[in-house]
């Protein structure tokens, strides 16, 4: 069973865990109890207008991966996928990962750091996190075992992919973008330690699994596999 991360990918994996976690935090505490954009905030969304509109059609289309119908839907196929082929930690993580980023983000984040949008609770965004989870959790159950070329390009997908539900959330006026930003960091910074974890648990177990020992197979014309020893006498 290949791994999730590659061997030479596990420790700037976790590079990437405590650097999105760091971002997700100072964003966090710069936000915390506003209830407009700040400076940043409103330079991104004048641009996001500028280059798709505000609430266009152009802009409901890239809001379609975060629509939660959508995401549950690749869970599912996700899930699927990996129950055909066998791979248990994908099921696990497909399931666990998401529904930890999410509920992490809902009833520990936002309500701590306080950030509203309309009213609303929106730091960091929720639909980032679940949308970018389930993507990211696919990510690497496809790229799994593949060729270094094929991961890269897969990795440029899941960043334009990402790149999409940001500006969709952000056009259709749904989040603020540092929102999205967190949302972002907070769903890398669960899947990529699980997926780690995974991969250690997988490696353990593979490891302790007991290697056959190949059977002699007996000569011919004697079951017990010894041949028989002729006396010397024998051979004169």
């Amino acid at each position: 069973m290949a791994l999730l991360i590659p061997q030479h990918m596990r420790l700037p994996s976790i590079a990437i865990t405590v650097s999105a976690w760091g971002l997700a935090v100072v964003i966090g505490v710069l936000m915390a109890g506003q209830q407009q954009p700040g400076r940043v905030d409103r330079m991104l969304i004048r641009q996001v207008h500028a280059m798709v509109g505000d609430r266009g059609k152009l802009a409901e289309l890239l809001l379609a991966p975060t629509d939660t119908g959508v995401i549950a839907a690749a869970a599912v196929l996700l899930v699927v996928i990996a129950l055909v082929r066998r791979r248990w930690d994908v099921v696990v993580l497909a399931v666990a990962g998401p529904a930890i980023a999410v509920g992490l983000a809902e009833l520990v984040l936002k309500p701590v750091f306080d950030r509203r949008l309309y009213g609303l609770l929106s730091y960091p965004s929720g639909h980032a996190v679940a949308s970018v989870a389930v993507y990211t959790v696919a990510t690497m159950a496809l790229t799994s075992g593949a060729t270094r070329l094929w991961r890269r390009i897969a990795a440029a997908g899941w960043g334009l992919l990402t790149i999409v539900v940001m500006t969709g959330l952000v056009a259709m006026n749904c989040h603020y973008p540092t929102d999205t930003v967190g949302g972002v960091c907070v769903a890398v910074g669960v899947i990529l330690p699980c997926a780690l974890v995974s991969d250690t648990i997988t490696h353990r177990h593979r490891a302790k699994v007991p290697i056959p020992m190949p059977r002699l197979r007996p000569a011919q014309g004697d079951r017990t596999g010894v041949r028989p020893v002729r006396s010397p006498r024998a051979q004169v």
